[in-house]
C-alpha cells in the first residue's frame, strides 16, 4: 500500500496533463492557421496511438507547434526546400542531437499522406 502512494506522487509530481492541456490551449490560441492547428491535433492523437507518455507527448506537442510556427507556411503546403530549410535550422539549435532526431522522426511520421508523397525530407537517425 505504501508503495502504491509512492507510486502515484511520483506519476504526478511534474503535473503533466496539466502541462499538456496548458501546451494544447497555447496552440489553439496561438497564430497558426486552423489547418495547421487540426495538423497538430491529430499529431497529439497520432501519440496517444503511439502509446508514449504524457511528458513525451506534451514536449512533441511544444516542439512541433515551434517548428510549425518557425515554418512560415501552412504544413499541407509546405514545400520540400521550405521544410529541409527549417531542419537546417533545426540542426543548428542548441539542442541535443537525440532530441533533434526524435522530435523530427515523430513529426514527419505523423503528418498526413499527401504531405509525405512528395515533400518528406530524408532523416537519418543516430
Amino acid at each position: 500500500m505504501v508503495m502504491a502512494c509512492f507510486q502515484m506522487s511520483k506519476e504526478n509530481i511534474h503535473n503533466y496533463d496539466r502541462r499538456l492541456e496548458r501546451t494544447l490551449n497555447n496552440m489553439k490560441k496561438s497564430d497558426l492557421s486552423s489547418a495547421d492547428k487540426e495538423v497538430l491535433v491529430k499529431f497529439h492523437d497520432y501519440m496517444f496511438l503511439q502509446e508514449l507518455s504524457i511528458s513525451k507527448i506534451e514536449r512533441y506537442i511544444y516542439d512541433a507547434h515551434r517548428f510549425a510556427m518557425m515554418l512560415n507556411a501552412d504544413l499541407k503546403n509546405a514545400t520540400k526546400d521550405g521544410i529541409q530549410k527549417l531542419c537546417i535550422e533545426i540542426e543548428k539549435k542548441d539542442w541535443t542531437p537525440n532530441s533533434k532526431s526524435t522530435f523530427k522522426l515523430m513529426f514527419f511520421q505523423s503528418l498526413p499522406k499527401p504531405f509525405h508523397q512528395d515533400s518528406k525530407p530524408q532523416l537519418r537517425l543516430p
